[in-house]
């Protein structure tokens, strides 16, 4: 069962609360439907709290679902993402992650942090213009 718009509007309004208020968000990536509903019935309390503590951070499973709409061994998709990676950047309040993240993905990509950095500047300050409902940010 693969999430629809609604669905994923929805996880992405919860992790934004969640986030806002302090809480160390994490998302769990189960493939089987069926196993997600009765996962901690199926599998017991012990692999459950395994799947967990491997899920990904808030950030990780945004900067995933960019990943997945570009081509990253094109010249043209790896701009692509870094621009969109940029802009939700951005949005991230905390910046030690901002620059974790930022050195990972340069790092991933082979491409220098400047280039982000800056990007990331004029991303701010678009945000900053931009009305505060409008803002996302986890």
């Amino acid at each position: 069962m693969t999430p629809t718009a609604r669905d994923r509007r929805r996880q992405n309004r919860a992790i934004h609360i969640f986030g806002e208020i302090g809480l160390k968000v994490r998302v769990l990536k189960v493939k089987d439907a069926m196993i997600r509903t009765s996962l901690s019935k199926k599998f017991g309390a012990a692999r459950f709290r395994l799947l967990l503590e491997g899920a990904g951070s808030a950030i990780e499973f945004e900067v995933g679902k960019m990943r997945q709409k570009y081509d990253l061994d094109s010249p043209d998709g790896k701009v692509g993402f870094l621009k969109e990676f940029a802009q939700f950047m951005a949005g991230i309040r905390n910046p030690i992650e901002r620059d974790v993240y930022v050195a990972k993905i340069a790092m991933e990509l082979g491409v220098s942090k400047e280039p982000l950095w800056y990007r990331f500047i004029i991303s701010s300050d678009s945000r900053r213009k931009m009305p505060r409902k409008n803002r996302r940010g986890i």
